[in-house]
């Protein structure tokens, strides 16, 4: 099975909802202004509540609160305004499966965990792209969804051989899938015409050594914070003992910019922002805990 075969089972349930398209097509054209983009938010009252919520955020470190739409549009910036809106499509896309094969409240405290972890990472490395990777990490595990909806049996097969490895599940979704969530992913964002320096980095998270050299920094940073959310204890929120980090390999280190000194200065930086944009982006998450 093939990646455009999962994506394909999907059916109408790979299509992002009309608010979500409408702020995308818009933030496409070179010349829109905030005014125009405010205006189209205006008319999803929970997606400007959002977006208010965010720009005055911790995320942003903004003194001064700012309660106005358009403001709050060219504050924020198209890159995360089409993250704003495309995380409350895919709450729309994926809702109502089953719990048996995934807990969403674990799934998007993982994945804000992983965003942020790889937004303060890029700003640390040289020429990093903190929003872009902010984007990548939030969207990095969407090829899991995308196969619990498309083939729930064969899902809960890879879950019941996994247990609580999570790293092995790329290779028992290749064994049983034919590919591994990541493909699936970048495919499933590919459908949905976002960029391709979305696209690259997703689908190389797993191997990043692998992504196309303008993909590399992008797709190296996004392993290590996908490595670290991984291994965090999420109650907790700490950085478990350098020893229990799976091996990454030097040559990752040295495509990311950044070393495994900083690694406890970077989630210090997630702690203090976890809770707030977790909410902001899937809210009633933070009840888990």
């Amino acid at each position: 099975m093939t990646p455009k075969t999962l994506i394909a089972r999907l059916g109408t349930l790979a299509s992002l909802p009309e608010i979500c398209l409408r702020v995308q097509a818009l933030a496409d054209q070179p010349n829109a202004t905030a005014d125009q983009l405010a205006e189209v938010i205006r008319h999803d009252p929970a997606l400007a509540a959002r977006l208010l919520r965010l720009v005055n955020s911790a995320h942003f470190g903004r003194g001064a609160p700012i309660d106005d739409l358009i403001a709050a549009v060219r504050w924020c910036g198209m890159d995360a305004l089409r993250l704003l809106a495309l995380g409350a499509g895919m709450l729309d896309v994926f809702k109502g499966l089953p719990r048996a094969l995934v807990d969403m409240d674990t799934y998007w405290t993982a994945s804000v965990h992983c965003a942020l972890l790889a937004r303060v990472l890029a700003g640390l490395a040289p020429a990093g792209h903190p929003e872009r990777l902010f984007a990548a990490g939030l969207l990095h595990a969407i090829g899991q969804l995308a196969m619990y909806t498309a083939a729930p049996e064969l899902s809960q097969q890879v879950l019941n051989r996994m247990g609580s490895q999570d790293f092995l599940r790329a290779d028992l979704e290749t064994e049983v899938f034919g590919c591994h969530y990541a493909a699936v992913g970048a495919a499933l964002l590919a459908h949905w015409r976002l960029p391709t320096s979305l696209v690259g980095p997703v689908g190389h998270h797993l191997a990043p050594l692998a992504a196309q050299p303008v993909f590399a920094q992008d797709a190296a940073l996004l392993h290590i914070a996908w490595v670290v959310t991984t291994c965090v204890e999420s109650e907790l929120k700490q950085i478990p003992a350098r020893a229990a980090l799976p091996t990454i390999a030097p040559a990752i280190w040295l495509a990311s910019g950044v070393t495994l000194e900083v690694l406890p200065q970077a989630c210090a930086s997630v702690d203090a922002q976890w809770f707030e944009v977790l909410e902001i982006l899937s809210p009633g998450a933070t009840l888990v805990f």
